[in-house]
């Protein structure tokens, strides 16, 4: 995940500012006549320095400063000589120069040279550089890749021009050119890591630059990359310069800089990367920093080390990792990498729509024109089990499954497309920017019509899982608060009948004393509610506050040791009232959470009314394009769905039609009580081997005698099905079963049987058989020990011959849990693309409220605050698709969805890229 660039300081300075100090350039004419300083010319305060600028630019305001007064003149794409340049803005002598740099090229492909002399230095030259950069509009779906420039790039510009976001690249000036004449939307942005550097010796760095802990140990925390001191403001300072050399050294041809780590809380770190215990020194005082103080200062220096770096480059494009967006933090980016989130609401460790809000935010909070990316990645066991470098350790089957197990992508993708940003499918953190290519991908879906869309509304009146709710009765019984008191707060909380929102009464929390300032140091509570593990559930609230005032949303174990339920959500009230929506997915079933409004940040006045504890709708969405239309299912069960006429499958031949695993740990294995559950893996984030993973959270183990271990087999069409079996590798493989006998049975009668050796070959799939299944007729598989050593059930892989993308008109479709799907249309009137473009989405309930912490609102207009408005209708093209059984797809007023257009920039005339099959791997 590390991008080290080994720089020395001197190589740090800005080209444009040493030029400054004074550049020779050659002589003219008119140098007699200009004369001659005693002491060179000098000039700083550049404003801008070499720069990219806005899309269109023909011209650049300029100004800086001459060690002396002086007279100065410039010149665009030569150096023309003094006498023949046109003059600054001020025709007498002075130390402050102005001007307008005019008559520059506005082309992406060129690079403008100008060219400043002064009079009273003939030797003076400043060469400066500056060019326009392109408005990204790409069709859909639009492909992005994170560090994988060299990979791709070696295979062919026509190959890599495929790709519309090279994040981490390291071109050079005609590579960019040669892109850009292939495909004029693309984006091409160098990197650094914001808070890491290489070892000391090797960059040419001071050693006080870096972090230190309480004995004065580097940190290591990559391999051969070194975490240094962001809290000082030589580093923020050096870290932005390094970050614009970036872009210089591609003859300003990068459109800006990929800054990996956005961390802005090292409290975190307590271990480094090979696992020793550490205590961060930031203030090399010799003891443990304080966290909160350490935090404050860490993110003073990030928040400074983008500032300098947008006083250099105020108008590139900018994307990072591990950004926590925020009204601070948002004016600096274009956008995220939003990193292999995806594979964990798939594997139910974040739910989806906690992912959903922080994908959708960007169309509020980040900087226009937003190119967030989608990194969709396969599953945590195989992305993060393997070492830092599991190039050198994957088992290549493994490997493979990796880049060809089709639902993971789907998702990642239907997901992205859901939205406008871009998508990527990868490995994980520690390999990225794989060469991946699927048919999904060479379609081109055109323009979007709007914003995507539940395919069914929710019920009118959803029940509420929260008592007294509207506060219509006393607090007593229903409602409780704290007060950490020991910590300095003081606070009062009562019902307010004079300033309700709805009916005659609301609470209202008046915070005296914020103590500590810690949110949940003041809180209103409600007890003992029910949630269930899976289940997604909105809660929906109206409130406001005397001035802006942050608040916590928590739900939680109400006793120790206090486990968080699903729902962590910040959001920030104003002083008008607002409606507001947290959608989360329950981490776990329990009869004692609780629920709680915590307001002890700020001293002030909170009021709350009309709370809701509601079942999530079903995030079942689509979204329709000129030429296509997506369709996405994020929940956990099979979804029949008609995805309306004159939509077809697309052509291709990669995916199985049907493909899905089943652990151990799912409904559809049983096994008798000699099988032992049990936990068999070396983690994620090892640095050091043996690497072993069972498949999931654990596996099944039977050391003696007993009956066979089955998997029910949910057979989904008459097809021939390749069936494979997973065991883990490890020291302790040697004592599994040398001879596990696999059955597949279907109506009774085995149909397939094979002998594995689990010894060897662990951490892989291996094949059991490839055997004609009837959706008739029920089938399942058994594994039985027949010989030496303990049995292993894991999980099974289960995949058809017959292919997804056959071409074929659709009509009803059945998509499996965490899946989506990309048709073409082929017939009918194509919908109307959206006037100025669809910006972000209607969503899963996880829209913003009114300021950066927003967990989510009711629908938002084009200011991004609350309304009452109702949802709006499709375009006249409509979904044309319903969920079967279900209500019609357009939606009315449901809480949390926003159709607002929410970026303007998207609606101007896109070019085609070139789409090319076959020329990736896979």
């Amino acid at each position: 995940m590390k991008s080290v660039l080994r720089r020395s300081i001197a190589s740090l300075a800005l080209a444009s500012a040493a030029c400054a100090a004074g550049c020779a350039g050659p002589s003219d004419d008119s140098a007699e006549s200009i004369g001659a300083s005693r002491q060179p010319l000098t000039a700083s305060d550049l404003n801008p320095p070499s720069t990219l600028l806005p899309p269109g630019s023909t011209s650049v305001a300029f100004s800086m400063k001459t060690s002396e007064p002086a007279t100065c003149r410039y010149s665009v794409a030569a150096d023309a000589g003094y006498a023949a340049m046109k003059p600054f803005s001020a025709t007498n002598p002075t130390t402050d120069h102005a001007v307008t740099f005019e008559g520059l090229s506005s082309d992406p492909l060129t690079v403008n040279n100008v060219f400043v002399r002064c009079d009273t230095d003939a030797a003076f030259v400043l060469p400066l550089k500056y060019r326009s950069l392109s408005t990204p509009n790409p069709s859909y779906p639009r492909v992005g890749n994170l560090w994988g420039w060299w990979g791709v790039f070696s295979q062919g510009a026509e190959h890599a021009a495929r790709i519309d976001l090279f994040l981490g690249a390291n071109p050079t000036k005609e590579q960019v050119a040669q892109l850009r004449q292939l495909n004029p939307n693309i984006l091409v942005l160098t990197s650094i890591n914001t808070v890491e550097e290489g070892a000391p010796g090797k960059t040419g760095i001071p050693e006080s630059y870096y972090l230190k802990d309480t004995t004065g140990k580097l940190i290591e925390v990559w391999p051969g990359a070194f975490r240094v001191n962001i809290a000082k403001p030589e580093v923020a300072r050096f870290k932005a310069q390094e970050a614009y050399k970036t872009i210089e050294d591609t003859g300003f041809m990068a459109d800006g800089c990929f800054f990996d780590n956005f961390l802005l809380m090292p409290s975190w770190l307590t271990k480094d990367m090979w696992g020793n215990p550490i205590q961060v020194d930031t203030n090399e005082d010799g003891i443990a920093d304080d966290p909160a103080e350490m935090d404050a200062a860490w993110r003073k220096g990030a928040i400074q080390e983008l500032t300098e770096f947008r006083k250099l480059m105020p108008d590139a494009y900018v994307s990072g990792h591990a950004i926590y967006l925020d009204a601070e933090v948002g004016p600096f980016f274009n956008g995220e990498g939003i990193g292999f989130d995806s594979s964990n609401v798939i594997e139910g460790e974040q739910g989806f729509p906690s992912l959903w809000k922080r994908y959708q935010d960007w169309w509020k909070l980040g900087r226009q024109p937003v190119i967030t990316m989608l990194e969709s990645s396969t599953r945590d066991d195989i992305a993060y089990g393997f070492s830092y470098e599991p190039y050198n350790e994957y088992p290549a089957s493994t490997l493979e499954f990796a880049r060809t197990y089709y639902p993971d992508m789907r998702f990642g993708l239907a997901f992205t497309l859901m939205g406008d940003g871009f998508f990527s499918h990868e490995i994980g953190d520690t390999w990225h920017g794989n060469d991946w290519w699927y048919d999904e991908l060479d379609h081109d879906l055109g323009e979007p019509c709007g914003p995507a869309a539940p395919i069914d509304p929710p019920a009118a009146q959803p029940v509420s899982y929260v008592d007294n709710g509207g506060f219509e009765q006393p607090l007593e019984g229903s409602w409780s608060s704290w007060v950490n008191a020991a910590e300095g707060a003081a606070a009062t909380v009562q019902l307010d009948s004079a300033g309700a929102k709805e009916g005659t009464s609301c609470v209202r929390a008046d915070v005296t004393q914020a103590g500590a300032g810690v949110s949940w140091h003041v809180a209103i509570m409600q007890v003992d509610r029910k949630v269930e593990k899976g289940k997604s559930y909105d809660l929906v609230f109206w409130a406001k506050a005397d001035a802006a005032h942050e608040i916590g949303l928590s739900i939680q174990k109400g006793s120790a040791d206090w486990d968080n339920y699903g729902l962590g959500q910040n959001l920030t009230l104003t002083a008008e009232w607002a409606q507001y929506t947290a959608s989360f997915e329950a981490t776990a079933t329990a009869s004692d959470a609780r629920l709680s409004f915590n307001v002890g940040t700020r001293i002030g006045t909170v009021w709350i009314d009309d709370v809701k504890l509601v079942d999530h709708p079903r995030d079942v969405m689509v979204r329709e394009f000129t030429k296509g239309k997506v369709i996405l299912n994020a929940t956990r069960q099979r979804q029949s769905v008609e995805a309306g006429l004159g939509f077809a499958h697309l052509a291709g031949d990669q995916a199985p039609r049907v493909q899905y695993l089943i652990d151990d740990d799912d409904p559809a294995f049983a096994a008798d009580a000699a099988w032992n559950r049990v936990e068999y893996d070396s983690k994620e984030w090892t640095a050091v081997g043996p690497f072993y993973h069972d498949w999931g959270p654990a596996m099944h183990r039977l050391d003696g005698a007993g009956t066979a271990a089955e998997w029910s087999l949910d057979v989904r069409g008459d097809d021939t099905y390749t069936i494979q079996a997973w065991w883990p590798g490890g020291p302790d493989a040697s004592g599994f079963s040398n001879k596990a006998t696999y059955e597949v049975l279907s109506a009774g009668s085995v149909a397939a049987t094979r002998t594995l050796d689990q010894t060897t070959s662990g951490n892989e799939w291996h094949t059991i058989a490839e055997v004609p299944l009837s959706a008739a007729s029920p089938a399942s598989v058994r594994v039985r020990n027949e010989g030496q050593g303990a049995l292993i059930a894991d999980a099974l892989h289960v995949f058809s011959k017959s292919r997804l993308n056959d071409g074929k008109e659709v009509g009803e479709l059945e998509l499996p849990p965490m899946d989506g799907i990309v048709l073409r249309r082929v017939s009918g009137q194509p919908c109307v693309p959206a006037a100025g473009g669809s910006g972000g989405s209607a969503g899963a309930g996880a829209d913003g409220g009114p300021d950066s912490g927003a967990a989510a609102g009711g629908t938002t207009g084009d200011s991004g605050l609350p309304s009452e408005g109702e949802a709006g209708e499709s375009d006249d093209g409509g979904c044309g698709c319903r969920v079967v059984g279900g209500a019609s797809s357009r939606p009315a007023a449901w809480p949390g969805f926003s159709l607002a257009l929410l970026g303007s920039w998207l609606g101007l005339r896109r070019r085609a890229r070139p789409r090319r099959r076959g020329l990736g791997a896979g």
